[in-house]
């Protein structure tokens, strides 16, 4: 379980190519447009969603359920219910992987030259994809897009791959291939946008007990 959760982890925190390429509009996908438009009228998403994880080498996937909450530009929180209690919060900068079970929570904090990078902020913040990635429709079907990233970097994801409601043009279906074979597929369902949702929402503070591990912090200084 903690290994298709840290996957999960990887998605949110994978690199990308720390300089932005100029593109230009006229050739973006008229779906990526729509998308982008939809997403600059809009101030939070909220949905459940199922995520299904595969990892290379294994025929079996692992399913995950919850519910994610997104606020443009910068914050996220994804809560684990079915089949784990997991939580994930995505907030500025900052990123935590909270585990209750383990009684322990990761926080990492990105360069500021790569935040906007982050994969799965794609979700929250969609306006500087055609900068990281190469995006095309998809052949077979009008309404999901191909992402392949503009520059290879460690941790990228290899092709990000997007579904669009045909009516509303809201993200509702994302799956993600790494470099090592690994992927996750997730699922939003139950959509909702524009709902009020408390800056407090994506704020952890650790219970009494939770270890709190910096990793950053535990790292040598550079010479």
């Amino acid at each position: 379980m903690k290994r298709t959760l840290s996957l999960l982890l990887l998605l949110l925190l994978g690199g990308l190519p720390t300089q932005a390429a100029p593109t230009d509009e006229s050739e973006q996908p008229a779906l990526l447009k729509q998308l982008i438009s939809t997403y600059e009228g809009i101030t939070s998403v909220t949905a459940n969603f199922v995520q299904e994880t595969r990892f290379a080498g294994f025929s079996s996937s692992r399913k995950f359920g919850g519910v994610v909450s997104l606020v443009r530009p910068d914050r996220m929180r994804w809560d684990y219910r079915d089949n784990s209690s997991q939580q994930i919060y995505v907030n500025g900068r900052d990123i935590t992987l909270y585990t209750p079970e383990a009684e322990q929570a990761i926080i990492t904090r990105m360069a500021p030259d790569s935040d906007r990078q982050v994969p799965l902020r794609l979700l929250s913040d969609v306006t500087g994809i055609a900068q990281l990635y190469h995006v095309v429709t998809a052949e077979d079907d009008a309404n999901s897009l191909i992402l392949t990233p503009r520059e290879e970097a460690a941790g990228a994801p290899k092709q990000v791959q997007l579904w669009l409601d045909p009516k509303r043009h809201l993200i509702v279906r994302v799956t993600m291939q790494l470099a090592d074979g690994n992927s996750s597929n997730i699922v939003f369902n139950q959509l909702q946008t524009g709902q009020p949702i408390d800056d407090t929402r994506f704020v952890f503070t650790a219970p009494e007990g939770v270890y709190v591990v910096h990793p950053q912090e535990m790292m040598p200084p550079s010479e």
